[in-house]
């Protein structure tokens, strides 16, 4: 078998050198020296602040002397989004370079790199162009592009070779050789590729990672169904696909995508420093523990948590996921010098599913913060059976913490459930976005599907002032616009049966619904582009007619709340998921795929779709923004994580005959 490699590319007579404004165009904020740079060769990369994006809310970049970039490389073939190969701002590259950009003296900032070395992407790998935004090394202040509605993330577009179709495996098989259904020495692993055979892997560097390159006989555009294979007849359980392009194709995956999943570790960090200008704490003479339901509030606790030499100490701790855990500070071990005494209140923490570190301050003492306490009355989430104070928690996510779910709130007894946080004196005079959540899940979190954020102005507490937030669960005092959502259409459509249209109304006035107006249409368009509004069809129910055939139905409602200002919400329509008169998918087909997350944030996972041949998402305005071709596999997983949040219409087809479900994007 021929070795294929990047050099060999670019000597290959027969491939093309593209131009990347054949996919986009520079952003105006952007420049990149030389112009026609690949991603291999050393770029310097200009941000200029005063041709750039200020989200709301957010500070501009203008007058500073660095700034920073959130980015990646993007790779040939990969869906719309985010770069696969990436770099935080707050992290080094591959090369070990920070991503900051200097100031060049005129609101102009820039950095000098080789995207190769910066980004670690496999050598080979067809780049295409870099996505980023930029910071002031928060998210406080932004610089992003000029998009349609608003400000997105910056497409900066690199010359690349495309060249032979090439496939590389990486499949890790530590956890099978742990578990001894693979014996390194005796055993041999394939990847057995539909219509190409087999080629064996070999794990050259003895670190159970098994590698093969495929480089001939694959077509650019043609879609392929694989499955790794231990010696003759041991087939991994799933299908696995691929689509060839020109370039190289990268595939890490563990056998059977059953990897090891380490032990999440809780790392919890106190800070003394303040302890001890106070008086309470000598770091010379006394030590810190921490006691807890997580180890049985036991005496002596943890045992001294490990000096860090900066008036900081830590714990390392194993917490199982999803479950609150109650726990106090203490000085050397003794009750009568722990936080919070006199009976005060414990601190709460959720065991997060992944590793995770959380800072503290003994007794939440910080000159640098301000308190702010948030109470949130459950009393009719109770009684609607919604939140079960014996086995749910309530915690709070929002711009303070990272929108994260690890602030726990706790009950007074009256099932009103409170927090104090201690937010960063930096956010005075700054409004911050939250909102509370049942058993730290966005699927039961107020104001489902798209509905507003709480809003907090944090203010400077010197002189008495206090930042107190209260709030009823599901009920926010604002005027806004009742909204529906989970809208659908639904019946057998067929000439002489009745459609249906079906939502859930919600109002974060608490206000019931009145008389919501609707509306049917005809279209011929799946996205529902091309609608006509159908005379006379503003009930509920639409009666199909004949002239309705070979048409897509599409449902509108507009939310009206009884009483409020506003009472009327935003309209909101379902397109039926195929045509009238369509057998479309069998239902019982149907009925088995399971979508979700929804709300989605990282990936969706879509399971019992062996049938289907393609799924695709749309935003509302029927642009096609992922598509996927299914070879046969039974489940398939979509990274949404770089689609911005909204509403979005998943499209599943067979042969000729589609549906979709509609998924929100958090």
């Amino acid at each position: 078998m021929k070795k294929f490699t990047f050099r060999k590319i670019l000597s290959l007579v027969a491939v093309f050198l593209f131009s990347a404004s054949i996919y986009a165009q520079m952003p105006a904020a952007i420049s990149i020296s030389p112009e026609d740079a690949t991603a291999y060769d050393e770029i310097t990369l200009t941000f200029n602040a005063t041709l750039s994006c200020t989200p709301d809310g957010k500070q501009d970049l203008l007058g500073l002397q660095e700034i920073y970039m959130h980015s990646a490389a993007f790779e040939l073939g990969q869906p719309d989004g985010w770069g696969n190969y990436g770099v935080d701002f707050d992290a080094m590259g591959a090369n070990g370079q920070s991503p900051i950009l200097t100031a060049n003296g005129d609101d102009t900032y820039s950095i000098t790199y080789n995207p190769y070395d910066f980004y670690g992407f496999p050598e080979g790998t067809v780049i295409t162009k870099i996505t980023a935004v930029f910071n002031n090394g928060s998210w406080d202040a932004e610089g992003k592009d000029f998009i349609e509605g608003g400000c997105g993330d910056f497409n900066i577009p690199l010359s690349f070779v495309s060249g032979d179709p090439v496939l590389v495996v990486n499949c890790n098989m530590t956890k099978m050789i742990n578990e001894e259904h693979f014996d390194p020495i005796n055993d041999i692993l394939y990847v057995d590729i539909d219509g190409l055979g087999a080629t064996e892997l070999l794990d050259l560097e003895a670190d159970g990672i098994y590698n093969a390159t495929v480089d001939e006989g694959l077509v650019v555009d043609q879609g392929y169904t694989y499955k790794f294979r231990i010696n003759d007849a041991t087939y991994e359980e799933i299908q696995r696909n691929f689509t060839a392009i020109g370039g190289t194709v990268t595939v890490n995956v563990w056998w059977n995508d059953d990897p090891i999943i380490p032990p999440s570790v809780t790392t919890m960090i106190v800070d003394m420093r303040y302890q001890v200008e106070l008086g309470n704490f000598d770091p010379d003479n006394d030590f810190v523990d921490v006691a807890g339901s997580f180890n049985g509030w036991g005496d002596p606790g943890s045992g001294p948590l490990t000096d860090l030499g900066d008036t900081t100490y830590s714990i390392d701790l194993s917490l199982e996921a999803g479950v609150v855990y109650d726990f106090k500070f203490r000085v050397n071990a003794s009750w009568d010098t722990s936080e919070f005494p006199g009976g005060g209140p414990n601190r709460k923490v959720l065991g997060p599913h992944e590793s995770k570190t959380i800072n503290y301050f003994y007794d939440n003492y910080n000159t640098s913060t301000v308190p702010v306490t948030f109470e949130c009355n459950m009393n009719d989430e109770i009684t609607a059976e919604q939140f079960n104070p014996d086995t749910d928690y309530l915690d709070i996510a929002g711009d303070f913490n990272g929108w994260g779910g690890y602030d726990v709130c706790f009950n007074n007894g009256e099932n009103i459930y409170t927090v104090e946080l201690f937010i960063s004196r930096e956010k005075i005079g700054m409004e911050q976005s939250f909102k509370f959540r049942i058993n730290g899940n966005w699927d039961t979190s107020e104001f489902p599907s798209g509905g507003p954020n709480r809003k907090i102005e944090i203010q400077d507490t010197l002189g008495g002032v206090q930042n107190f937030y209260e709030c009823t669960y599901n009920i926010i005092d604002t005027p806004y616009a009742p909204y529906a959502y989970n809208v659908k259409v639904e019946g057998t459509l067929e000439p002489g049966n009745d459609a249906t249209g079906s939502y859930i109304y919600f109002d974060p006035n608490g206000e019931p619904e009145g008389t919501s107006l609707f509306k049917w249409y005809v279209a011929t368009q799946p996205d529902g582009s091309d609608k006509v509004e159908i005379s006379g069809a503003t009930a509920l129910t639409y009666s199909i007619v004949e002239e309705d055939m070979d048409k897509y139905l599409v449902f509108e409602v507009i939310p009206v709340a009884s009483a409020g200002d506003p009472s009327i919400g935003d309209p909101q329509t379902a397109i039926s998921a195929y045509k009238v008169g369509a057998s479309g998918i069998d239902d019982n087909e149907l009925a088995g795929i399971r979508i979700f997350p929804n709300p989605v944030n990282d990936i969706l996972f879509i399971e019992n779709v062996s049938e289907i041949s393609q799924i695709s998402i749309y935003n509302i305005v029927g642009q096609k923004i992922i598509s996927v071709n299914n070879y046969g596999s039974d489940n398939v997983n979509i990274s949404t994580s770089e689609i911005h949040q909204g509403i979005y219409f998943v499209v599943i087809k067979n042969n000729d005959s589609q549906r979709s479900m509609k998924i929100i994007k958090k």
